[in-house]
């Protein structure tokens, strides 16, 4: 009934396209493309190109220029004020939840980081040994009204009159994988309130590189087992958080859009973390 969308975070380079007139569309994920510009292209030509380079569907792609929503299809990009060397955000929509859709989850997990120990016969190749860490991420909902926070939900503040409600730690010890999940009730956000951003950010380590595969499912609550899209990715680096998706209010119907971005901040000090969504509210995400 459902298509499951999906979106693995890489980098990409920029392909060189061997024009002089060309615009760069840049991916919140990291994937970049150089496209040729001619004075008459429209939004929809652009649209055609991202999804035969990219593969990303013209009906999921949202394009932003300097705050602005490049919405009309058939107006050429001049007439944005797109030159040559410009640059486009390009955030793809993974699901749009129906207006029916009431009650969601979602889950958000990341496996167990291995630790490596060495012995003194380590350099021929022997006494090295391997085993699991009990270590955490942290899965948070930060909600906004605008540009400006409202409130922020996470293992501490677990429940909110705002229609927000987090589990706490639930760890599968045996697939060895930590799980939170933040149950949602549309019905009950306030109307005030038009994103609502997930993030996976470390407690006690420096970063979040060393854990694998930080993930997010969503679902609808009666349907456990439908997953309707899931999102991945693995361009950490050394940051202490990353904002897996948002949901935001686009026409008056929820949508999920990937994100991929990566922020200082964590459940001990979201202040960099709500720094950095302001940032990306403004710019037009």
């Amino acid at each position: 009934m459902f298509t499951v969308y999906e979106a693995s975070y890489k980098q990409k380079d920029h392909r060189s396209s061997g024009e002089d007139e060309h615009v760069i569309i840049t991916g919140l994920t990291g994937e970049s493309i150089r496209v040729p510009l001619s004075q008459s292209m429209t939004i929809k030509q652009l649209k055609d190109i991202i999804q035969q380079r990219l593969g990303h569907e013209k009906n999921k792609q949202k394009l932003v220029y300097e705050g602005k929503d490049l919405q009309n299809e058939e107006a050429q990009l001049s007439s944005f004020g797109v030159t040559s060397n410009s640059k486009i955000c390009l955030v793809v929509c993974l699901y749009a939840i129906p207006e029916y859709f009431d009650h969601v989850i979602f889950d958000l997990y990341w496996g167990f980081p291995m630790k490596e120990t060495r012995s003194l016969f380590s350099f021929f190749g022997f006494g090295i040994n391997k085993e699991y860490q009990l270590d955490f991420l942290d899965a948070s909902c930060l909600m906004f009204c605008g540009p400006d926070h409202y409130k922020t939900i996470d293992y501490i503040k677990k429940k909110s009159e705002a229609g927000v409600e987090h589990s706490g730690d639930r760890n599968d010890y045996a697939s060895k994988t930590g799980h939170h999940t933040i149950d949602v009730h549309l019905s009950e956000i306030p109307r005030d309130v038009t994103h609502l951003f997930f993030t996976l950010s470390a407690w006690n380590s420096p970063s979040i590189a060393k854990f694998p595969n930080p993930s997010l499912k969503f679902f609808e609550a009666s349907k456990r087992n439908k997953n309707l899209c899931k999102t991945s990715f693995s361009h950490a680096g050394n940051s202490q958080a990353v904002i897996m998706c948002s949901v935001s209010k686009s026409s008056g119907n929820w949508k999920i859009f990937e994100s991929g971005i990566l922020s200082a901040g964590n459940a001990k000090d979201y202040g960099p973390l709500e720094e950095t969504i302001t940032k990306l509210i403004k710019s037009g995400y």
